[in-house]
């Protein structure tokens, strides 16, 4: 029997969710020479086909690990957040607070008093906004 990081597993139900499958095959591939034993993942589209998604390999627990002293895990920026859970209210909370931020961020770029390493900063932050905003905008069309 095989072990992976439920960080790992997280992440790529995550990847699936958020592009919409409902549905996933999933394939137990056993250790090859060079490889460990492997989970592959082919997301559903429909009764003939279906998209390919990354391999998650197993691994090894360390010796020394105990779970009382990994509370937090290491992260990474592209990582599913999985200890924040937020209701569909609160998701619209969020896209109004975006869009506000958005509007505010085109008020202070129209200011000629703020300096340049402001306005690249705030430029720099739109486009992250923009991105959200998307996301969100996208995410709640879907719900309607």
């Amino acid at each position: 029997m095989a072990t992976y990081k439920t960080s790992d597993l997280y992440n790529i139900i995550s990847e699936l969710m958020n592009d919409g499958y409902e549905y996933v095959d999933v394939l137990s591939l056993d250790a090859a020479e060079d490889s460990p034993e492997a989970l592959s993942f082919d997301a559903i589209e429909d009764s003939c086909s279906s998209t390919e998604y990354e391999i998650i390999e197993s691994c090894e627990v360390p010796d020394d690990y105990d779970f009382s002293e990994h509370s937090t895990r290491p992260i990474a920026p592209t990582d599913y957040c999985c200890e924040l859970n937020f209701t569909y209210e609160e998701i619209a909370l969020i896209k109004h607070a975006t869009d506000n931020a958005l509007e505010y961020f085109k008020e202070l770029l129209k200011d000629p008093k703020q300096s340049k390493e402001i306005v690249k900063d705030i430029k720099q932050s739109s486009v992250k906004c923009r991105n959200l905003q998307a996301k969100l905008s996208k995410f709640l069309k879907y719900l309607h």
